[in-house]
């Protein structure tokens, strides 16, 4: 889900967003940056490539 909306974030602003950019524009719901497992869900700033660890 975080990718699709990484994607969508950067075709409408032309940037490659970060997590608390995403969550304020309401691109995520809530605070909440953690899988379902767990992981916690970075977004590289350079890449824009969705990682969690």
């Amino acid at each position: 889900m975080v990718e699709g909306q990484v994607a969508a974030y950067k075709i409408e602003h032309k940037k490659i967003p970060a997590l608390v950019e995403l969550e304020t524009e309401g691109y995520l719901p809530g605070e909440d940056t953690t899988c379902p497992n767990g992981e916690t869900v970075t977004v590289d700033p350079i890449t824009g490539k969705v990682t969690s660890g």
